[in-house]
């Protein structure tokens, strides 16, 4: 397949395009902004392209004779995310699919996390619905994203897809790295939403180093 990664200089977008390399994949790795960790160009089945996502104009080269594109790209960590998330995570999927569509792409898979169903317990936990009812603007803006991506897809022959991974654990991971900083310095807390309720608590083990 010709597999098209977005934000491919980005944390798992990174970690996927590796996972990918030694594969009989073509590789199409879409960069904004940052480049990729390490020059790739001993891999004769990889293109990169500088594009970006608010420039619809700018993605037709990446997205041309491509099979698959898996959809990383976003902000995650950065201030007043209401400035910008409406954005990154709506309008960029919107612009991405509306070209992909246009150039024949068969699949497109969206990234997104279980958060955008609102909060889930082991008694009542994600089942993968679109009517979701989250508290905080990330997962509010991905849950539009998804619908973005059903709603124009409903009446084409591209397949729509949307993993919902909960955590991605590993060394280098950003996520991980942020836990370790915290830990460190002995910042990371746990509280309880109000008094006498249930705490539920994901217990992460990393080395002493």
């Amino acid at each position: 397949m010709k597999i098209l990664v977005t934000g491919a200089a980005g944390n798992l977008g990174w970690f996927l395009t590796r996972h990918l390399l030694p594969g009989n994949h073509d590789l199409h790795l879409l960069t904004h902004r940052t480049e990729l960790p390490t020059p790739l160009g001993e891999y004769p089945n990889v293109s990169v392209f500088k594009a970006d996502l608010g420039d619809p104009d700018s993605l037709y080269p990446a997205c041309r004779e491509v099979d698959c594109i898996v959809h990383f790209a976003g902000v995650l960590f950065a201030p007043r995310p209401e400035r910008f998330l409406s954005i990154t995570n709506i309008e960029y999927v919107r612009n991405l699919v509306n070209i992909a569509q246009d150039v024949g792409v068969r699949k497109f898979i969206l990234i997104s996390f279980p958060h955008v169903e609102g909060e889930s317990t082991p008694d009542d936990p994600a089942t993968g619905r679109l009517d979701g009812q989250p508290s905080s603007i990330h997962a509010q803006t991905r849950l539009a994203a998804e619908q973005v991506l059903f709603q124009q897809t409903a009446d084409s022959q591209m397949v729509p897809v949307v993993l919902r991974p909960g955590m991605i654990y590993g060394r280098g991971v950003l996520m991980i790295e942020a836990a370790r900083w915290l830990l460190a310095r002995r910042l990371l807390g746990v509280w309880q939403q109000s008094p006498g309720s249930i705490c539920w608590l994901s217990l992460i083990f990393l080395p002493a180093q």
